[in-house]
């Protein structure tokens, strides 16, 4: 939704750790947000971060990958350091 995107580019454009936001938005609503921003490699890669939060580690893994293949740096960095 929305607010999910407006927040998740902040967050990704600020310097500091961003922990905990409560916009009564669901892993769900996340997913709602990709798929009207498929060709985001940010939407994924934030997406890829609240699976990490819940341990839903393939998911987590997916997202990171589909957000590296659209050019997000973080999650190319991500994939790099978590090769198996």
């Amino acid at each position: 939704t929305a607010k999910g995107g407006v927040i998740a580019a902040i967050a990704d454009a600020r310097p500091i750790p961003v922990r905990f936001i409560g916009i009564g938005e669901a892993i769900d609503d996340l997913s709602l947000f990709i798929r009207s921003n498929s060709n985001s490699g940010q939407a994924y890669y934030f997406s890829a971060l609240s699976y990490g939060k819940i341990n839903r580690k393939n998911y987590l893994i997916a997202d990171m990958e589909a957000a590296a293949k659209l050019g997000n740096n973080k999650a190319k960095a991500f994939m790099n350091r978590n090769k198996d």
